[in-house]
């Protein structure tokens, strides 16, 4: 099932509007840095799905992947 556009592009607003929000705290709270863990533990596992389970390959995921794990 497709999502329809009107809900997609809610959706990546409301993902822009957190990053921006997130960029913008500061990074001397400890609270801020296990956010940040916990989001970068949270999408190596997505990559990691989508490369075992959807057999998705290519040098962004792999990339992605690199970055997130370092």
């Amino acid at each position: 099932m497709r999502l329809s556009e009107e809900f997609r592009e809610r959706t990546k607003r409301y993902a822009s509007a957190i990053v921006r929000c997130y960029v913008r705290l500061p990074r001397s709270r400890k609270e801020v840095e296990v956010i940040a863990l916990q989001e970068a533990d949270e999408s190596q596992l997505w990559l990691e799905l989508l490369q075992e389970d959807c057999a998705i390959r290519g040098d962004e995921i792999a990339s992605l992947h690199a970055e997130t794990a370092s």
